[in-house]
């Protein structure tokens, strides 16, 4: 408790010296909801002719906690399975790939890559903290010509812009839930000088849903600061640190229940048991960066970035154990993968003029550089924390990039061409058994957008490009095994995106509906037989759908009361052509998706959402084994705020209000429960 309450402490006593002189008067009206908008051009980047949605993290009273669903809760396209222990983001977009720790899906904080190593480790261990951010961006085909890998398309956290008119303020929370979960929000910003400051720091613990081993804390500590150059450029730092402990409780058995030692899911019964009580997760990671940005000209304006991080993922597993059965050998393997990076990016935007159109160009380069080490250890004990060392695997990338669109202008007409160049190369080394092997990939992309503005209000778009999902160091290193058969050459997969749609944001509706169809080819497969496997490239998954959301602002019409309505909805048709799994659809890909609800304003005293979300059914694996079945479930959310004189105020959640019992999520471990009816509460100081 003291980690948490030491910087609501030292904020709330700085605060209110200076809170009077800066306060702005509370305004009666209603206050308008954040906007929920598409971008075209914005600093070094082209967004014009994507689909791409910018969502403000207040659209809703606060969200205490990591919850997914209730964050993407406008976005109909994004699948947000979760468990009742979260350690990391689980998401995937239009039903592309598995969603454990969020694979196929590139995400981003402040235009930063997130994962450990976006080219040879697809798994995310850490997301950004949502209760600190501003903004949350999806972008969906074209975002590979901007970022670079993944087959989902890209996510983008965006924590408080800072500006030379940054202001004091800030606040301070703590929040007290279900499970004896505990939160905390604090956030400050400023200026000091020419320095335009933000820092913030979210914390959370907790026993868990599940009664053994499901404990957790996480730390997020974020930081940056803008410094205005007298020259017009504009120095920026930024920090990002995290920590955190979390109990693996595992799976449970759905279908083998009579089996020995097995522990079942039953959806009349008690989902509290835990089926692993010494499996534990730690991660820590840590990033700075240093960058500079400036308009050398009139029409340039060039943004280069240098940044570190260090990543440290650790692991113990008991052994012994298989779907949903708890383990019966008192051993364990513990695992420890550290990361290194040192990457620099460099962007440009060029606007330029062809007699009365206003044409932009962006371009840049990346040199991204990992080194991740892999120890292993086999443990005597099921709580050992190290053992003797089975395996050492050394990991090494090395890519760059060379990237460029143009956004032509023809009237009301843009088109924007894109090109995308990466020079890959994944070397791994396996020093227990002595196999190595160097894998080199040049991959080429390109994308043609269009946007037409039909009125002044709505506009027309589309979009066709391409991206790419790389080889795995386990793949690379897998070719090196005398027991693998390798046909042909192992190559990364492509995915080919087509999508066109309407959008409009006016006074009083925000819309938007498209078509999409995704053809991700070229995937990885293998096949084993007497105790050879064999791998090879040639699966292919198509994903077709329609993603239409709506928004009704302002229903009441009223000066102090405000109320807005809105549904999304994501229908998608996704399966496999050609080989064995010819006609299935792909894991995690539901064929409806709908997410609706109210958000209601009273002045600036009341807010409250009511959330509804409804996910069809899906199987958790490509082979549809009934094990791997997932019904489908509506859950509804309510969230509430009330604010007191200028500083005050409170708020809370019911989650899961009409206690549906269902499971999301299915992995190798078995069925992962998650929470009934939960909820929150807390108390914040604003200044």
């Amino acid at each position: 408790m003291i980690r948490f309450l030491a910087p609501l402490l030292a904020l709330s006593v700085l605060s209110p010296a200076i809170a009077q002189d800066v306060l702005a008067p509370v305004e009666v009206r209603a206050k308008q909801v954040a906007p929920v908008r598409w971008k075209e051009v914005e600093s070094t980047r082209i967004l014009s002719g994507k689909k791409n949605k910018a969502t403000k993290t207040d659209v809703n009273p606060p969200i205490a906690t990591d919850n997914l669903r209730q964050f993407f809760s406008q976005n109909a396209a994004v699948l947000t399975p979760e468990q009742s222990t979260e350690p990391w983001a689980a998401l995937s977009i239009r039903g592309i790939g598995d969603p454990h720790e969020a694979q196929n899906v590139l995400i981003l904080q402040d235009g930063l890559p997130v994962p450990v190593d976006m080219y040879g480790t697809a798994g995310q261990y850490y997301s950004p903290p949502g209760p600190l951010m501003d903004e949350i961006e999806v972008i969906g085909g074209g975002a590979a010509l901007m970022f670079g890998p993944q087959p989902g398309g890209a996510i983008n956290f965006r924590s408080k812009a800072l500006t030379p008119e940054t202001e004091f303020g800030g606040k301070v929370g703590l929040t007290y839930g279900s499970y004896d979960l505990r939160s905390t929000v604090n956030q400050i910003h400023g200026k000091a000088g020419n320095t335009a400051y933000w820092a913030g720091y979210y914390g959370k613990s907790g026993n868990g849903y599940q009664r053994t081993n499901a404990d957790f804390f996480a730390h997020n500590l974020q930081a940056k600061t803008h410094t205005f150059l007298e020259n017009g450029g504009i120095v920026k730092f930024s920090l990002q640190g995290y920590d955190s402990d979390f109990g693996m409780p595992g799976g449970m058995a759905r279908l083998n229940c009579n089996a020995a030692n097995a522990n079942c899911w039953d959806r009349d019964g008690d989902n509290r048991r835990a089926t692993r009580e010494n499996d534990r997760l730690k991660i820590a990671r840590a990033l700075l960066s240093v960058g500079y940005e400036k308009k050398v000209t009139d029409a340039t304006t060039i943004d280069a970035t240098v940044w570190t991080t260090a990543y440290k993922r650790y692991s113990n597993t008991q052994t012994g154990t298989s779907f949903g059965i708890k383990p019966t050998v008192d051993t364990n393997t513990s695992r420890q993968t550290d990361a290194y990076g040192f990457n620099a990016e460099v962007r440009a935007r060029h606007d330029w003029k062809a007699g009365e159109n206003e044409n932009t160009l962006t371009a840049g380069v990346l040199s991204y550089n990992t080194n991740s080490p892999l120890t292993s250890w086999s443990g005597a004990k099921a709580d050992s924390i190290r053992g003797v060392v089975s395996s050492r695997i050394h990991n090494e990338t090395r890519a760059q990039a060379v990237f460029a669109e143009n956004r032509f202008a023809f009237g009301k007409l843009a088109i924007i061409p894109g090109v995308r160049l990466e020079h890959i190369e994944l070397s791994t080394e396996n020093r227990t058994l002595e196999r190595e092997r160097e894998e080199k990939f040049d991959v080429v992309l390109g994308g043609l957008g269009a946007s037409y503005d039909l009125t002044e209000e709505t506009q027309a778009y589309a979009n066709v490009s391409q991206g790419f999902k790389p080889i795995s160091f386990a793949t690379v290193l897998q070719q090196a095994d005398p027991t693998v058969v390798v046909e042909g050459d192992i190559k990364p997969s492509y995915i080919y995106n087509y999508e066109a749609g309407v959008r409009s944001d006016s006074a009083r509706w925000n819309w938007d509906v498209s078509g999409y169809w995704v053809q991700y080819q070229n995937q990885l497969a293998s096949t084993t037989a007497g105790g050879v496997t064999t791998l090879f490239n040639g699966r292919s998954a198509h994903y077709r759908g329609i993603e239409a959301g709506v928004t009704r602002k302002d229903v009441l019409s009223h000066e102090q009361h405000a109320l807005d309505l809105y549904v999304n909805g994501n229908l998608l048709d996704a399966e496999f052509r050609g080989g064995e799994l010819e006609g299935n659809s792909p894991m995690f890909s539901p064929r409806h998706m709908v997410k609706y609800g109210a958000i209601y304003r009273y002045a600036e005293k009341y807010r409250a959402s009511l959330l509804a979300t409804y996910v069809s059914d899906y199987y958790a694996n490509d082979t549809h084994t009934q094990n791997n079945y997932v019904p489908s479930y509506q859950l509804f959310d309510l969230l509430g705020e009330a604010r007191f004189g200028k500083n005050w105020s409170v708020n809370g959640a019911v989650n899961n209000f009409l206690d549906k019992i269902y499971y999301a999520r299915v992995q190798s471990t078995g069925v992962l429960p998650t929470m009934g009816r939960n909820f929150y509460a807390g108390a914040s100081y604003r200044f």
